[in-house]
Formats: structure tokens, sequence, C-alpha cells
């Protein structure tokens, strides 16, 4: 069992490769597992085993999440909006730690 603390309502889960994503409410991201690409927007490369907040989304209206085998995506404002963060090529091909707002064409 995880748990946050303090705790909090979980209204969405998603799993990737060697991590997973949470929405917390509405506004809030937690991540945890593996980090090495970057995965967990934790501003670096490593594991958690906690859930970590996703300090810069935090406040936003976050209404779905995703997570690939390497990266993590959330999408906010009922898509009107789109990060990504990991080792995704929507990220221009590189690991990033932090989220992107991915542009839409």
């Amino acid at each position: 069992m995880i748990t946050c603390s303090p705790p909090r309502k979980i209204s969405h889960v998603a799993c990737g490769g060697f991590h997973t994503a949470v929405i917390s409410g509405s506004d809030a991201v937690l991540c945890f597992g593996r980090g090495k690409e970057g995965q967990l927007a934790n501003g670096g490369q490593w594991n958690e085993t906690v859930p970590c907040n996703v300090g810069l989304l935090s406040g936003e209206y976050i209404t779905d999440i995703a997570c690939g085998r390497y990266s993590s995506f959330c999408t906010i404002d009922h898509g009107a909006r789109l990060f990504a963060w990991g080792d995704t090529p929507l990220a221009n091909r590189m690991y990033t730690s932090y989220p992107r707002p991915v542009p839409f064409p």
C-alpha cells in the first residue's frame, strides 16, 4: 500500500513501464517509481518510493493522466493543454524531468 502525507483523494491512476502517476483531486499530479528518464518530474533522474508532487502543475485543473514506458503526460483544462515529461518525442526527444507544454499544430 502506498500512503501520502497528508492523505489525499485520488481521482485517476496511470501506470508506465516502471512508474505510476496519479491525479489527486483535480489540482495535483503525484508520481513514484523509477525516475531514471525523468518520468517522475522530480527535477532529477532518481527513483521515488513515496509519491512526490509534480510542483510545476500544482493548482492547475488537471483532467487526465497517462504514462508511457519512460514518460508521463497530463491534460489540463479538459484537453486545452497537454504536458509531457520523461523520455518522449513530444518533449523534443530528450529526457526532461519537468513538465513541458506540447504545442498543438
